[in-house]
Formats: C-alpha cells, sequence, structure tokens
C-alpha cells in the first residue's frame, strides 16, 4: 500500500470511528426522547387527574387538609366541569381557521346549535389530518401533506424526457440541514435526492441491467456472475419492465421506479442538457485535460460512453440523443449496485449515492454541462471529500439557466412549492 492509499484508508477510519461516535450519541437521544413522550404521556395523565380536583378544590373554597369523600366526588366534578369548558374554548379556536367547503359556515345558521356543528365539522376536519408514531408515541398534525399536488404531477408528466434528472426534496427532513452545512444555500438545500428519467423500460433494456454490476467479495471488487446478474434482473424491487420509470440509488442500492410513487414529496425539479449536438469548445477540453489529464473512459464507464468521450475529446461533435442513449445504458448496466455510503466513490463507480448515480449517466459530458466533482465538507472541516451532491446539479442547472440560450444544462421546470421558496 502506498502512502496516498494509507492516508486515504487512514481517514476513511477516522471519519467511521467519528461516525459511530455520533450514531451512538444520537440514538441514544432519539431513546431518550421515546423514554420521555411515553413518560410523559403517563405523568400527563396523572397529573390531568391530580389537576381537575386541584381545579375543582379552588373553585369550590374547600381547603381541608384531608377533605371528605363527598368533597373529593364534588370537587373532582367540578374541576371536570372547569376543563370541559377550557375544551370547548380551545377546540374553538383551534378549528375555526381551517379550510373546509366555503358554504358550510352559512349551513350552520345561529345560535348553540350551529356554534356546536361548526366546532364538530372542524374538529372531523382536522382529525383527518392527525398522524400518530406508535415509538416513540407521537400525535403529528399535518394538514399540509407533501407539498408536490396533483395539478404538479400532470405538468411534471407532460415536460418529462428520457434522459432528464431529476432532483426532489423533503420538507422537514434532517439531511436537508445536512446539505446546508455544507455551505449550500437557498433552494439547493431543499432538493436531496436525485434520479435519471428513463421513460418506458423494454425487453431490450432487460438484457443491458446489471451487466456491469460489481461486487465486493474478500476485499476486493470483481464482476458479478450471470447468477447475480439474473437474480437482479429477475427482482421486482430493482427493475422491471414499466412504463414511466426513473433509476436512482437509495439505501437499498440501484433501481428503478415508477415516477408516480419517485414524485411523493414537497419539491421537484427538472434538469435537462440542452441543444441537440454536444462539441467541446477549446475551454472545455483545456479544463478537462487538467481536471483530469485523460478521458474518464478508464474502464469504469460503459463502451458507449467511453466512444463518446473520446470522440468529444478529439473536438468531434456528438448527437445529444447518442448521448442520453450512451448513460441510459450506463445507469441500467448499474442496477443492483450497493449505495455509496461514504458518498465519495465519483472514479470507479462500483457503489453509487443518488447524484453520483445521475453524474455517472453523463460522465462523458461533464465539462460541457458543467458538473464535476467538488470538495465538500460539514462545517468547513469534517468529512472532507470529492463528491457530487443533487445541490451541485441544480446550482450548475440554475447557473446556466440565467446564461438563457447559451446554457447548456437547464432548470426546464419547478413545482410551485420550490418556486415559492425562491
Amino acid at each position: 500500500m502506498n502512502a496516498g492509499a494509507g492516508a486515504a484508508s487512514g481517514a476513511h477510519l477516522r471519519d467511521d470511528l467519528l461516525i459511530a461516535v455520533v450514531n451512538g450519541l444520537v440514538r441514544l437521544l432519539v431513546l431518550a426522547h421515546a423514554g420521555w413522550t411515553t413518560l410523559g404521556a403517563i405523568a400527563l395523565v396523572a397529573a390531568l387527574v391530580l389537576g381537575l380536583g386541584f381545579a375543582g378544590n379552588a373553585l369550590l373554597g374547600t381547603h381541608g387538609v384531608f377533605p371528605s369523600p363527598s368533597e373529593l366526588v364534588l370537587s373532582f366534578g367540578a374541576g371536570v366541569l372547569l376543563l370541559a369548558v377550557v375544551s370547548v374554548l380551545l377546540g374553538w379556536a383551534v378549528t375555526r381557521e381551517l379550510d373546509i367547503n366555503p358554504f358550510q359556515q352559512e349551513s350552520y345558521g345561529g345560535g348553540m346549535h350551529g356554534w356546536l356543528a361548526a366546532n364538530r365539522d372542524g374538529f372531523f376536519a382536522w382529525m383527518s389530518h392527525v398522524r400518530y408514531l406508535r415509538w416513540p408515541f407521537l400525535l403529528v398534525s399535518d394538514p399540509i401533506g407533501y407539498g408536490i399536488r396533483g395539478d404538479d404531477v400532470r405538468q411534471l408528466l407532460a415536460i418529462l424526457k428520457p434522459g432528464d434528472i431529476v432532483l426532489r426534496g423533503h420538507s422537514g427532513y434532517v439531511e436537508s440541514l445536512i446539505i446546508s452545512l455544507t455551505g449550500t444555500r437557498g433552494n439547493a438545500t431543499l432538493l436531496s435526492h436525485a434520479a435519471v428519467y428513463l421513460g418506458d423500460t423494454t425487453a431490450e433494456d432487460e438484457a443491458v441491467v446489471a451487466s456491469h454490476l460489481r461486487i465486493r467479495s474478500g476485499g476486493r471488487w470483481r464482476a458479478a456472475t450471470r447468477v447475480e446478474q439474473e437474480m437482479i434482473r429477475s427482482d421486482p424491487r430493482f427493475y422491471q419492465t414499466a412504463p414511466q420509470r426513473v433509476v436512482h440509488a437509495m439505501a437499498q442500492g440501484v433501481f428503478t421506479e415508477d415516477i408516480l410513487s419517485f414524485a411523493h414529496c414537497d419539491y421537484l425539479a427538472v434538469i435537462r442538457v440542452q441543444g441537440d449536438t454536444v462539441r467541446l469548445d477549446d475551454n472545455d477540453l483545456q479544463v478537462a485535460n487538467l481536471a483530469f489529464g485523460k478521458p474518464a473512459g478508464d474502464g469504469y464507464l460503459g463502451h458507449e460512453a467511453i466512444a463518446i468521450e473520446r470522440r468529444l475529446m478529439r473536438g468531434e461533435a456528438v448527437a445529444l440523443r447518442d448521448v442520453l442513449a450512451a448513460g441510459r445504458h450506463s445507469a441500467l448496466s448499474k442496477i443492483g449496485s450497493m449505495y455509496d455510503f461514504r458518498f465519495n466513490d465519483v472514479r470507479h463507480h462500483n457503489v453509487f449515492s443518488c447524484s453520483s448515480l445521475a453524474y455517472f449517466s453523463l460522465k462523458s459530458i461533464q465539462t460541457y454541462i458543467g458538473v464535476v466533482p467538488t470538495r465538500k465538507t460539514l462545517l468547513g472541516r469534517f468529512f472532507g471529500r470529492y463528491t457530487i451532491t443533487p445541490a451541485d446539479i441544480y446550482e450548475a442547472a440554475l447557473r446556466q439557466s440565467r446564461e438563457g440560450s447559451s446554457g447548456r444544462l437547464r432548470i426546464v421546470w419547478e413545482s410551485a412549492s420550490l418556486g415559492n421558496r425562491s
């Protein structure tokens, strides 16, 4: 092992040890929180029972240290009455602002009956949006649901083309906070996941699926056997011949999914390479030679992508449809690959994060579209590594979208929920 490899291995060990400590601390906090909420619910019931007695005691003016049974019953009953009054007022204050049918209010009429009917309907409308978690036990009021609505999905389906990169995000997830700790700002922090839109997958695609799958065994990477490749092809969790599919990477690895399932989220954006042909100008070639020294097709890309990259490096023009077809082939060939939990395999491509898979599919034109690995750290210091994030793809497209017709990678659509955050 050379000095560089030894230093990298030591850095990985240090990072893994730090993550192990953080993992234990976070899980300890979660367990403490779970215990607190569970015991808190029990304590709340006990406090409520005692509180009813004390409230009734104060309401009736009985101050005996040892109240008689009749005084205790009266005190408790008075406390229940006080609780009912407070609860009704609180319930009315909370539910009267719910968005229900505009003709609903008029239908109630006036008086006590109308007021109680409005309170009843507001309660049931609110309860339909309350979720519960079993562990830790929590009640969560979420009247909004996903930010992506039916109109968004229809617009998405109308605009998507095979080869598009689809970015998504969820509101309130910890990963968005982590992304912001890398120095990312603006809407890019909201988009934490990337996929490549395939369109319809066909019987012709099936032969490509998992064809370049690599497996780590005995400390070394090896090509998957035909049996292992066929296991992935025949597993519907990884691949299905079906309409409107995306390919992406999550904890289970690289797999395809229906775009409708993928769109269960709060934010969406579609990124597209522009034009009909791709040709590297002198600046692109200079950047490519300085950054990489040789084409990226060094045995880790598909044959089609390698051929395209070599043609581009010679200054030739390549049809964009051929680039996207090669990218599709590259992504399909890696289905079944493991997830890259280190977020740093942007050269060998044995394992994948979501954004590194999107990058891999377009790696032959990386300098053309301005999406290349950059060094990322948390808080400017921790877990430093060269990687690609969904934010990198979005920011590159945003920057080029502002350049107008000269932009090579552009945002062609954003969900209304994302546009509202601009």
